[in-house]
This record gives C-alpha cells, structure tokens and sequence, in this order.
C-alpha cells in the first residue's frame, strides 16, 4: 500500500501510455469491459444489430423479434430498473480508460470532455428520474467504444483509403460532442419544468428526449465503423444494401420502442401522482381548455411543494397562473434555446475545469502517489516518513493523525533551531520555519484541523484525503505545509468572521435602499430581499466568532483573496447566474461546500448591491432581481443539503446530531438543522438588523459603464403604457386593398374563441385576411397579441362537395410559444366557425376550444350575442345585439360624457377583477365571474391592449406579501395585508402570523386553531389589527409589533378623553374649511419630532383627509402624531391637498417617495399654485404608513382555571352530601307515604270486615 511522504518521491521514468493502462489494470477492466447488467446486454444486441453488415434478416428474425418479447415479460423493466440502478457504479473505469485514450489521441479529448462534465453534472443531481438516466447510459456506451482506440498506437494511422485516424475522426467527435451537450441541455431543461408542465405536455416532450437514444446509437456505429477501417483493417467499404439498411432501421426502431416504453414505466412518485390528479379532471386537451381545472392543478403541485418543506414558508413563491400559461405556451425547441443561454456557461466552466485537470493527468500519468509536507525546515529531513513510521494502514483515526502531526512538526522545527545555533545557514533557515504556527496545530484547534484533512466526516483519514488536502494548497503562495495547516485551524474561521460582516453590511445597505428604488423595482427587490435575507441569516448567525490577534489575517490573506478571485472568475463565466445545485458545486470548486460558502454569497451579494443602486434610477428587467434570487437560494440550498448529509452520518455513528453540527464548520450550520431557535420570537439577535448605514454609503452609485457588463438583461426602453395601439388604429381596421382578388376568407375577420361553459375564452380578435401570391386558395395576417409577442397566421381554403368553404390556418409567435391550430367552415350565416387546438390533428373530437369569427369591426362583434345566446332566443339577443351597437356607435360619434364614463368604469372593473382572477385578492363569485366575462367580452383590441397594460405596470408597483395567503379567502394577498397583533403575542415563531387582505369580509372571520396550528387560542374579530400597505420583512416584524401597540394605546386614550369631553360638529364645515389659512392643510401640521399631525378641536378627532368628526371604529397611523383616518377615506386614499385642503385620491402607490410629488390635488396643481414654502414632504402622511384599527377594546372571555385535585374532592363531598340529603328527604317522604296507605289499608279492610259481618247476621 503506497505511504504519503513528507518530501519529493523519486520521478519515474517515462512510460509507454497503453503500458500505463495494462499496468493499473484499466486494460484488463477494458478487455473484460464492465460488469454487464440485463439492461446494457439488451440493449448492446440492438446496438450490434444496427452495426451488422451480415446475414440482414437473420438480425430482423433474431434480434429485433426476441427484443419485443423481451419487452412484453413481466421481468424486463426489472432488469432494466437494476441496469439504471448500477449506472454509476460502471463510471470510473470508463473515465480511467478515455483519459487515458485522450492522452494518445488528443482528438478524443472534446468528446471526452463533454461526457465528463455530463457526469459529473448528474452526480450533483438530487433529483433520481430513472428516463434521464437511461438516456446517459446510451451516452456512456457510445463513448465506451472509443477505448478501442488502444489498438492504434500511432496517431498517424493512415487507413486503406489514405485517411488517417485523427481526420476520420475530428468531425465525428466534434458532432459528439455537441450531441452530448445537446442532450444534457435538454434534460437539464426537462429537469426544471413543473410537474403539471410535465404532465400536460409531456408526450412531445419525452418523445423528443427518446429521440436522443437514436442520436446516440448512430454516433456509436459510425465510431465502431471509423475504428473498425483502423482496428480491423476492413477493406471492402461499409456500403450495404437495402436489406442491411432496413435491418439497421428496424433495431433502432425496437431500441426506441424500448425506450418509450421505459419513460411510461418508470415515472417519479410525485409525477405519477400528478398523473393521477390530471386524470381527475378530464383529457389533456380539456384540461388545457379549462382554466378552473388549471387553478385547481396549480394550487394542488403548490400544496405537494410545500409538504416537503418545514414549518416555515417556502424558499421560492408559489406558481402563480400567469407562470402557468407562460410556461405552457412554449414549445420544446423555445425551451431548450432559452435554456441554452444559461446551461453553455456551466457547461463551459465544467468542461475548463475538467481540461486542467485532463492537462495535469496526462502530463503527470505515473505521479500517483502525491507528497505532502515538503517546504521550510522539512527539506531537511530524510526518510521521515510519518505513515510508515506509524505503520498505518488504509486509513487512521483523525486525531490520533492530528496529534501525531503536530508532534512531528515541533520535533523538526526544535531540530532545526538546534542545528541554527552553531550554522549561519541552518540560521537562516530557521527564520522560514513557520514556528508562528505550531502554536495553532494544538488540541485547542483539533476539531477544525480534522475537517481540513477528513474531507467526507468519517472521522477517519485516508491517504487520498492527505494527497487531496495538500494538492488543494496553491503552488504559487509558497507557504509552508504548517502555515497551511494553521490556515484551516484558524485562518478558515477569520476569513468566515470577515466575511460575516461584509455580508451582513452589504444587506444593510440594501435595506436601506428600499425607500429609493423606482416604484416598479420594488416589487422584485421585495422578493430578493423576503427570499434572500432569511436563508443568508440562517447561516451567518451560527458562526462563532474567534478571540485571536490581529496580525494573524494578514498571514492568511493570499489565500482568501486567491480563492476570492477563482470563484469570481466562476461567477463571471456564467454571469452570476446559478440555474441548478450542480452549477454551485462547479463554481465552489472541489471539497466541501462550508469551504467556500461565505465567499460565494459575498460575492453574489456584491454583484446584487449593485443591481439595487441601477434600480433607484432605471427600471430593471423583472427577471434580473429574480434570477440572483435564485443563484443565492441555490447556494444555500447547498449548504442545508450539506447538512442533511452530515446528519445522516452522525446518527449513523451513534453520535449527538444536533451538538456535533453546532461545532463543525465553526457553527456555520448550527441552525440549518432546527430553525425553530433562529426564528424564535424571543430570539432578539436576529430579529433586529444589527448594522446601520449612513446616508453617505447609501449616496454611493456604481459607474454606468458596468451597466453593460452587470446586467443579464436589457433595460426596459418602451414606455410602460401601450398607447400607441391607438395612434396605428386606422391602419389596423382599414379595409383590404380592393385590387385584391375577391375570396370567400378574404377582409377582416373579428371573434372569440370559447367553451360551452365560458365564453369568451379570451379577448375578441381582429384580423385582416389577405391574399398570397402565387396561392389563390391561401391566405395570411400578421399582428401582435395582448402578450406584445409578434406573431403570423397563414391558412387555407377550399370548397367541399356539398359547397361548403372549409378553412383551416396556424398561429405562430416569434418568441416560440406554442403553434396554435384553428379548423372550420363558413356557416349558412356567413359565420367562421371551428375548432382550436394544440396540436395539428384538431378535430370535433380533438380540441381545445370552439371558435366563431365574423366578417365585421370589433367594435361591433363585441355586441353580438353568443352562440349559446342565440339558440336560447334568437330573434331577443339579435334585436338586444341591434340596439346596443347602435347605441354605442353614436355614443361613441358624438364623444358623448356617457360613452366616457362607460368606458372609465369598464376599465376599472376589468383590471380589478382581472388581477383578483389571476393574481391575488378575494375569488370572484358568481356574480363577479359573470361581470368579468361580460367585461372581457365588451373590450375592443386596442382598449384591451391599453388595459392590460396599465394592469401589468401596476402589478409591476403593487407589493405582494409573498408565502402568505389570506387567513379568510385562502388566496394569495397582494396591496394591503392586515395583521393580528393579539395572535402575534401567542405565536412562537416570528414568522407565524394571522393574516388578512383588505376586503373587510375577510378581517371579520374568525381563524380557528385547525386552521393555524400555533394558536394558543382562536383568532376573533374583536382582535387588534395592524395593516400595512409595503413589504414587511421578517427582520422588520418586532419593530412594527412596538409602533403599532404603542399607536393604539394612545389612540385609545385620547379617543376616551374626546369621548368624556364631547363638543359638537360645526355647522358649516365646509365654510369652516375655507376660513383656514392656505399656508398650509387644516388636517395636519408638522410637529416638533417631524411627523404629521392632524389636530383635535375640542378635544375631539377629526379625520385626516376630510375633515369629519371621527368615531371608534376608525384607523389610526403609527408613524404620525394623532393621525386618524375614517373608514370611508382610507378606502379610497384620501389625502388632502397642501393648499386647499380638499381631498384627493392619493394618485400612486408610492406617492410620496419621488421628490416631485407635492401632495396637491389635480386642481390646484392645474392652477400652477406653489405648496407651501414651509411645507416638509418628509414628515406629511402617505399610505405607506401602517395603520392600527382603533376600536372598542373587547378582550377574550377567559376561561376558568382548571381546577385543582383538593377542588375536586371538595366538590365531590359536597355532590355526596346533597345526594344523601336529597335521599333522606326522599325516604322520610316515602316512609310518610306508607304509613298513610297502611291507615287507608286498615280503613278499608275494616269497612270490609263489617260488611261481611252485616251479611253474615
């Protein structure tokens, strides 16, 4: 067994390179090949049918037949699950041998390239999907073949038609190469879909990944073919028949077959079970056409997320619909284009990585036994030899090596100073010997040194890891193996301390840049933050800090700015973008991820820092903030996997799980296992950002000229609001040149496409038909869609049998959402009317959707009646379809206020109900989802490409409170959320909240304890309730928990004195109002402290905005002095004007924020009135402010204690005394009772008696 040594081994000889590989033993693994599973001897007959050149039907009647049958036995897939099983285990000797291959024919080397950094990206994958193995192990085996180029030793072999090996091949390989990269990109891109995606569109997506498996089976057979002219020496060319060729195509189709077939076996349990939801609902294509049953899927994949995640809210939001159609409307070949844009840098950087250390293999083959300690004092020492010494074996324990390690140094370094006492030379020597560190190679620093050299924490250290340990020191520091050492003992844990703090100051700055970003960044630097901070806290907040000198940074500061700059170079290469785990490990570099953890994220947060200085002056594409969102969440993904791991191994070695993991990597992973302490909410520490920023590093901005080397995406230029769409109106609705020829589907064509049970589908369309040269029959439109996504439509006519016109025509979009497919006829009404689908067989019985178009403007299709409409009643919705495009034409003529207003309120309605459909808010009703059809119905295009863009720049503005969800509706919460501050008192974790959106039927429900587990009591409406108009951040929760209670008690107080001391309203109020002073608004006043106060008259409260005694219930601010709001004007956001103190409706959501605000209503700003000069913008009240709900205090009815053992004893003695008290009663009654029936009984048989008597006589 090879013993690591302390100083140079002895160089070898040069060697033969195939010698090399029949000494370690890869030619006879080669010869015999790997341990061939059930799997890989099926398949490996196809492949040797599609390379036959003999006996053609034989391999048709042999092969392909028996494959089929195979493919119908119970125990194929078994055999195949096993084969996919094993695949990992068959690599090593592969990579040995290509290697090696590559070393004698450098034209390999591409190829082997991409297969490597292939593999090594699937040994990262978390994921197990059995179909995307199967396909690399098609991969492994074409590769496999190139290990028969051992037999050509010369790279020059020319072959019987003058070609040389190396030229025969270099296309090939090339065509390889990128084969690989292409089927990697694909599964890459397969791997991020959703499930639903997965589901919905999964046959075009899996046939097109089977296909590889064909790809793959060609290359392996033009290899063998290439190889065999070399190999063989074949003379007769390789042309073959028809029967040949015909045999070759029929394996492949079996191999094919085999694979489709094993995507249907072998689906994931969370696929599979998406499957099954799916099947619930109806066919694929009626689900695509059903957008319930879509709501319904995606809230349900939202819900199997989240059950794999703690208690806390998820990492990444929740799939909203809008990602859903977005997602469903791309096609394969978009996906995987745009996929590419990310997968080609790290797959580059794989592929860099692996050629240095291809480069280092073949110029160092026969080094395998690397040296460790070797520089300073130890040049000295001969034959030390501290593994033999100790005659270890395989391995040792990691402290008794640590403890031996640091005995050895102190030896030689005591030696040396002995030695420099009597030599000028050893005394020079003496003073490179790193002493320094022998004081940090101690038992104090024991368990760091131990993590530095047991790299998989098995508490055992093997000679691999010491090789591994000191070939990760950098030649070009020239540090001594002691000062290396020192470094992981106590340099690792200064570097982490320092990078805390760059961390935790770089989120501060951008916490305090919230306030100056533009409006429409807000909404995504708000998810940056929600997402980023938390996780990113999690790990800084368990780094213990050290107690050592300063002067020792210093020492260690090579090396942290060395591996500073690698990763940034990484970083760069695939421009900060991390898409996947495996791109994190790539860029982090080799060994574990706690190595480098803090420098990734320092990194990736400087970069962001910088986002957020672009984002207060230009508006940034909604993907930029999103994207480093993600690469950071990778990255701490990273590490919580890491520690999954570890926890796994320590309770495998019996071991206290939770105390090991506050002490390895110096607690950097100490809350990664229970988050419950972090979040706790008597954890003070992190629930107050301890950092504050000043005024000046805020000011700070970055040079524009990184904006062309930071950016991942263009900046915004068109102007938010599509207004143009009416200045091109005319040319859009004009009529087709009359030169063109007359046709049955030529002119403009306008309509809906629908359900039976919605209609319309969508927005009405307008076309305009024209003629193709050259193609009488066809014809083409052209446009842009509600997305602004260009897009070409191109159809054709004919006439049938019966004289009926059948057209049919596609849709396709330049930004490669999927084609859409229309079919139909014109109807005896000269109505268009078909069927819409996803694919091109649309029929009756495949579709999505119905359609129904008519030769008509827009402006009067949006009146016509529906077909359901007309074969209720016909002859009502024509005569109702008549009056009201009459009506609307003329009102629309005559630019009359009605026709203006109606347009107003329909805008108004259709966003409002548009963005709580799709994004946030209440679900519509009946009633609601009728008005919204009704009001999509009604839009024209250009009216509804305005409308919809208004709506997505204020969703662009609107904050949403990502990971919560109405406590009363259920939905998503977008604008105002409302939190209560009684349940916040009982929660135990920070996070856990009561919410509600703004809708006050929601904040008057009540929320039981099954609905909120952590609810010590029932949520009531009588609550406190705090609403915010912005994001709040966890951090931010404690502060805005203080302010709020401390604004209702005051509130309150004051309320009870104006209560006590009531005064009358004035008569006049707005005579009243006009009397005041227009220096300044009658509301407010800015007080001493700087924030707004809208003074009592009379001890009583007025409102804010309109002037109004104000009574309990009301709101009150937290951030301004005795600033009450009444209901009505907070619903509307209210302000009053500066001047003349009328209110206004507050016109944006952060007004306030931009300097040329002026808080003037549109009056007096048309009047070219100046606010006044004394006015301070600063300290004037916006609805940014939270607000309290004041009210009548009602606190819960609190409930008898529990009583006592001595309280239940004495109730019991007092039960036994009153039943034996209620007895006596009852048998002296009784006893009363029987003794007056004994009398009646002596009576009676007295009177008796004598009768007889008398009788008797």
């Amino acid at each position: 067994m090879p013993s690591p040594q302390f100083f140079d081994p002895p160089q070898k000889s040069p060697m033969d390179p195939v010698q090399n590989l029949a000494d370690n033993g890869t030619m006879d693994k080669v010869n015999g090949g790997p341990k061939s599973s059930k799997t890989e001897n099926l398949l490996n007959k196809i492949d040797d049918a599609v390379a036959s050149a003999q006996d053609p039907k034989g391999v048709v009647s042999t092969v392909v037949q028996p494959v089929k049958m195979l493919l119908e036995s119970s125990g194929a897939m078994k055999a195949i699950e096993a084969g996919l099983n094993s695949f990992m285990e068959d690599i090593p000797w592969l990579m040995k041998g290509l290697d090696e291959v590559a070393r004698i024919h450098p034209v390999v080397t591409v190829a082997v390239l991409a297969f490597k950094a292939v593999y090594n990206m699937e040994l990262t994958r978390r994921e197990n999907d059995k179909r995307i193995r199967a396909l690399y192990i098609e991969m492994k085996d074409m590769m496999a073949v190139l290990i028969q180029l051992r037999d050509v030793k010369d790279t020059n072999d020319v072959g019987p038609d003058g070609k040389t090996i190396e030229a025969r091949l270099q296309a090939l390989i090339k065509q390889t190469a990128e084969d690989i990269k292409d089927c990697a990109n694909a599964c890459d891109t397969y791997a991020k879909k959703r499930l639903l995606v997965k589901v919905l569109k999964g046959y075009s997506w899996e046939a097109k990944l089977v296909a590889f498996v064909g790809t793959f089976t060609k290359r392996r057979t033009d290899f063998e073919q290439a190889l065999a002219i070399h190999t063989a020496r074949a003379v007769e060319a390789i042309h073959g028949d028809v029967h040949i060729i015909q045999a070759s195509v029929d394996a492949v189709n079996a191999k094919l077959e085999l694979f489709t077939r094993l995507f249907e076996t072998f689906v994931p349990k969370e696929l599979t079970t998406m499957k099954e939801k799916v099947k619930e609902k109806g066919d694929i294509t009626i689900v695509l056409s059903s957008e319930a049953a879509l709501r319904e899927l995606n809230d349900f994949e939202n819900s199997l997320d989240i059950q794999h995640k703690n208690d806390r809210s998820k990492k990444r939001s929740d799939f909203t619909m809008k990602d859903l159609r977005e997602e469903l409307r791309y096609d394969f070949e978009t996906s995987v284009r745009k996929n590419l844009e990310t997968f080609a840098g790290k797959f580059e950087l794989y592929q860099r990585q692996l050629k240095d250390e291809l480069t280092k293999t073949i110029n160092d083959a026969n080094n395998r036994i690397l040296t460790a300690v070797k520089e300073g004092p130890h040049d000295k020492i001969r034959n030390s030899l501290i593994w033999k010494e100790m005659n270890w074996r395989r391995n040792v324990k990691a402290r008794l090596f640590v403890m031996t390690l640091r005995d050895h140094f102190r030896e030689k370094v005591q030696e040396i100073k002995l030695i420099a006492a009597s030599d000028a030379e050893s005394s020079r020597e003496q003073s490179r010997t790193d002493d320094w560190a022998l004081e940090y190679i101690s038992v104090t620093w024991l368990q760091p040194i131990m993590e530095a050299f047991d790299d998989d924490g098995s508490g055992y250290i093997t000679i691999t890891e010491v090789n591994q340990f000191t070939e990760s020191l950098p030649t070009e520091l020239g540090w001594s193996s002691q000062h290396w050492i020192a470094y992981w003992a106590v340099g690792f844990q200064l570097a982490a301390t320092k990078y805390k703090e760059k961390i935790e100051h770089i989120l501060a700055l951008m916490y305090g840049l919230r306030s100056r970003l533009l409006p429409e960044n807000h909404y995504w630097a708000d998810y940056y933050l929600r997402k980023v901070w938390s996780s990113v806290v999690e790990i800084t907040a368990g780094l213990q800090t050290p107690d050592l000198p300063d002067h020792l940074e210093a020492k260690f500061e090579p090396y942290i700015s060395h591996e500073e700059e690698r990763i940034r170079k990484n970083l760069q290469d695939i421009r900060f973008d991390i898409d996947a785990l495996d791109t994190v490990y790539v860029v982090a570099g080799p060994g574990r991820i706690e190595k480098h953890l803090l420098a990734l994220i320092y990194l990736l947060l400087d970069r962001d820092l910088k986002l957020f200085r672009i984002a207060q002056t230009k508006i940034l594409h909604e993907d930029e903030l999103w994207d480093s969102a993600d690469s950071l969440l990778w990255v701490t993904d990273s590490a919580v996997i890491r520690v999954h791991d570890l926890a796994d191994l320590y309770e495998q070695q019996k071991m206290d799980v939770d105390a090991q993991l506050k002490t390895v990597a110096c607690g950097l992973f100490s809350n990664l296992q229970d988050l419950s302490e972090i979040w706790s909410t008597t954890n003070t520490n992190t629930q107050h950002f301890p950092y504050t920023v000043s005024n000046e590093e805020l000011d700070a901005n970055g040079p524009d000229a990184e904006l062309e080397t930071l950016l991942n995406y263009p900046l915004p230029t068109e102007y938010p609001l599509s207004t143009f769409v009416y200045e091109t109106k005319d040319e859009v609705t004009a009529s087709p040149d009359s030169s063109q020829p007359q046709a049955p589907m030529f002119g403009q064509w306008s309509g809906y496409v629908y359900t039976q049970d919605e209609f319309p589908e969508f927005l009405v369309w307008s076309w305009i038909f024209e003629a193709v040269p050259d193609d009488e029959n066809a014809f083409q439109a052209s446009g842009v869609d509600y997305d602004a996504d260009p897009y070409t439509l191109k159809g054709h006519y004919s006439q049938a049998e019966n004289g009926v016109i059948e057209a049919e025509f596609i849709i396709t979009y330049e930004s490669g959402y999927a084609t859409e497919y229309y079919k139909g006829h014109l109807d005896e009404a000269g109505s268009f009317t078909g069927f819409k689908g996803v694919d091109e067989n649309v029929s009756e019985d495949n579709h999505s959707s119905l359609f129904i178009f008519r030769r008509i403007s827009p402006e009067i299709m949006v009146h016509r009646p529906s077909p359901m409409e007309l074969a209720s009643n016909k002859y009502r919705a024509l005569w109702k379809f008549a009056l009201e495009a009459v009506v609307t034409q003329t009102r629309r003529r005559l630019w009359s206020w009605s026709f203006f207003r109606e347009r107003r309120d329909l805008r108004k309605r259709y966003i409002e109900l548009n963005i709580r459909l799709w994004e946030f808010g209440p679900p519509l009703d009946e009633e609601e989802r009728a008005a919204f059809l009704a009001s999509r119905r009604a839009l024209i295009p250009y009216d509804a490409l305005f409308y919809l863009s208004i709506r997505k720049h204020m969703l662009s503005i609107i904050p949403k409170h990502f990971d919560f969800e109405c406590d009363g509706c259920k939905q998503p919460m977008g604008g105002g959320r409302l939190i209560c501050l009684d349940c916040r008192s009982d929660a135990p974790q920070l996070w856990q909240t009561v919410d509600f959106c703004a809708d006050p039927r929601c904040y008057s429900a009540s929320v039981t304890q099954e609905q909120r587990y952590y609810l010590e009591k029932p949520h009531v409406p009588t609550h406190d309730l705090v609403k915010i108009r912005t994001f709040v951040q966890w951090g931010d929760l404690p502060a805005l928990d203080q302010t709020a209670r401390a604004a209702l008690q005051h509130c309150r107080q004051r309320m009870v004195a104006s209560v006590e001391t009531p005064s009358e309203e004035p008569k006049d109020a707005e005579s009243s109002a006009g009397s005041e002073d227009v220096s300044g608004p009658k509301s407010q006043s800015v007080h001493s402290e700087g924030a707004t106060e809208a003074p009592a008259t009379d001890d009583v409260f007025r409102c804010f905005a309109c002037h109004t005694v104000t009574e309990l219930p009301c709101w009150y601010c937290t951030q301004c002095t005795d600033c009450v709001i009444c209901d009505s004007c907070e619903a509307k956001s209210l302000l009053p004007c500066v001047t003349c103190s009328e209110p206004f409706v507050q016109p944006s959501w952060y007004y306030g924020s931009n300097p040329k605000d002026n808080f003037m209503c549109n009056v007096c700003s048309v009047k070219g009135l100046d606010p006044p000069a004394e006015m301070q913008k600063d300290c004037l009240h916006t609805y940014l402010h939270p607000l309290v709900r004041c009210k009548e205090r009602i606190d819960d009815p609190v409930e008898p204690p529990e009583p006592t053992t001595e309280d239940r004893l004495i109730l019991l003695e007092s039960c036994v005394r009153s039943i034996q008290e209620s007895l006596g009663d009852k048998f002296g009654s009784m006893e009363t009772a029987l003794c007056s029936l004994q009398q009646t009984m002596s009576a009676l048989m007295a009177k008796l008696e004598s009768r007889s008597n008398g009788h008797a006589v």
